[in-house]
């Protein structure tokens, strides 16, 4: 049980959220589905490195100055890799399989959703045409 903010997402944003109450000495938990934080920008198959050149030189930093101000607040924020939130339970509490498996119910007083986004293919007639390419197919080749 935890009666401290739930923060769900372990992108930018739910990693700004946490450094922010962090800075203000409020301890949270944050819930990140995948195995390290970041969000999107480090999945696919163009991203297993941490390189991140072909995002450009801005964004590299930004992103560099985001993970140690989180580094530095890290004492008071509790990371949860690899936990995906399945439903809430009740109206102060979410249900989440971890990384084994194994279902808890997280209690929280607030909740922040910082979920942040992944494609997803709707398909409609002609999708898989020949010449016919979808908006995460047309990023990586304007990045490439």
């Amino acid at each position: 049980m935890s009666q401290q903010p739930l923060i769900v997402g372990g992108g930018p944003a739910g990693m700004a959220a946490a450094i922010e109450l962090a800075r203000h000495g409020v301890r949270c938990t944050l819930l990140e589905e995948a195995s390290r934080l970041g969000g999107v920008v480090y999945r696919g198959p163009l991203r297993d490195g941490v390189q991140l050149d072909y995002l450009g030189p801005r964004y590299a930093e930004v992103l560099g100055k985001l993970h140690g101000d989180f580094q530095a607040q890290a004492g008071l924020i509790d990371v949860r890799l690899n936990h995906r939130v399945i439903g809430a339970e009740g109206s102060r509490a979410l249900v989440v399989l971890d990384g084994d498996e194994q279902l808890h119910s997280i209690e929280y007083p607030q909740v922040l959703l910082a979920a942040g986004c992944h494609e997803r293919s709707v398909p409609f007639p002609g999708w898989t045409l020949p010449g016919v390419i979808m908006l995460g197919g047309l990023q990586l080749q304007s990045k490439s």
